[in-house]
């Protein structure tokens, strides 16, 4: 890693073989287990935002110059990766979209085993579901919104579960699920559905000793499932729609961790975060 003190925080497999491990710091790492033709080869190396045939010679300059070839994926310093997720296949062979969610911005990449990795967009997620939010509850402009996780759907419709608030409201917070569609892989998506959860938590969801909510899609839906430490929330969606929902609540014990069908992708997180 560019950094001794950097940490792992989250392993997904995009692709059979093909791994990407998100850190605490906001890099990314693609990590293949075998070639293009299915033999054993183990390779690591850092995803990059730059595209096209000058991506080598820029790095080459940057190292003799004395800066980096890594760069982080989260937008700035203050900013974290929150969760990472792998789309639809896409029509290069053997490749497959990730998405990566951080607390301002939702960023895409197509990942492959023979090609290099290429990088889609980053797009202001925080505006994007706060303009939604403000259309659909009929709040102040001003909303507040943290992000807690993010899945896709076997349609490739992005599935996101943040909190909103607002300055009425101060820290009390509006557990929400939004739906993006895009029509193509390189297009920004747009936010088509927004519906609020019945489960309101009785603590702050970013106090120090709570973990984040999860989110979780077996089979990539119609189910929606929002973990919690003391429960799980339900959600039959339809369309853009919610059509169905159920809280499950947990008095003393709480959940320990969660599993879902394994043919869609699935990840590794970490537990204190």
């Amino acid at each position: 890693m560019p950094d001794a003190s950097d940490r792992c925080k989250q392993i997904i497999e995009v692709f059979s073989g093909l791994f990407v491990v998100a850190t605490t710091k906001g890099y990314l790492f693609q990590v293949s287990l075998q070639n293009s033709q299915g033999a054993t080869d183990l390779n690591v190396h850092c995803l990059s935002k730059s595209t096209g045939a000058r991506t080598g010679m820029l790095s080459r300059v940057s190292s003799l110059l004395g800066g980096s070839q890594f760069a982080p994926a989260t937008a700035d310093a203050g900013d974290i990766v929150v969760g990472i997720a792998g789309g639809g296949r896409t029509e290069i062979r053997h490749s497959r979209e990730l998405l990566v969610l951080t607390r301002q911005r939702l960023a895409k990449w197509v990942v492959s085993q023979a090609h290099p990795e290429k990088f889609m967009f980053s797009m202001d997620i925080v505006q994007a579901l706060s303009a939604a939010a403000v259309q659909r509850f009929d709040v102040d402009m001003d909303v507040e919104v943290d992000m807690y996780d993010i899945a896709t759907m076997r349609s490739g419709d992005v599935c996101i579960l943040a909190g909103i608030y607002t300055p009425q409201t101060g820290k009390h917070v509006q557990l929400i699920v939004g739906m993006l569609r895009g029509n193509r892989v390189s297009v920004e998506p747009e936010v088509v559905g927004l519906w609020p959860l019945k489960y309101a938590p009785d603590f702050e969801l970013q106090q120090t000793g709570h973990s984040r909510p999860r989110l979780v899609l077996p089979e990539g839906g119609p189910g929606v499932f929002a973990i919690f430490s003391k429960a799980i929330v339900g959600v039959v969606v339809s369309g853009t729609s919610a059509v169905f929902e159920e809280v499950i609540s947990f008095r003393n014990e709480g959940v320990l961790g969660v599993s879902a069908a394994p043919r869609f992708p699935y990840s590794l997180q970490s537990t204190n975060e």
